[in-house]
């Protein structure tokens, strides 16, 4: 079962969330400003998925990528 946790940091006017799996391991994280613009976004299984099969410039890639999306 799936589990969130969400945070804040005030002094940066962010909000962080997670999606933690069964052994509270984080599998996806978003940053927030107070605005609502992303800051961050990645997915574990996403950036394991694209190092396995590219190495590090597919990992690169698909952090560009997902700040593009944002």
């Amino acid at each position: 079962m799936l589990s969130y946790v969400r945070w804040s940091r005030p002094e940066e006017d962010r909000w962080s969330y997670d999606e933690l799996d069964t052994d509270r391991w984080s599998l996806r994280h978003v940053e927030l400003r107070g605005d609502g613009a992303v800051v961050a976004s990645a997915s574990l299984a996403e950036v394991l998925a694209a190092r396995d099969l590219g190495g590090e410039g597919a990992v690169a890639n698909y952090e560009r990528a997902i700040w593009r999306r944002t």
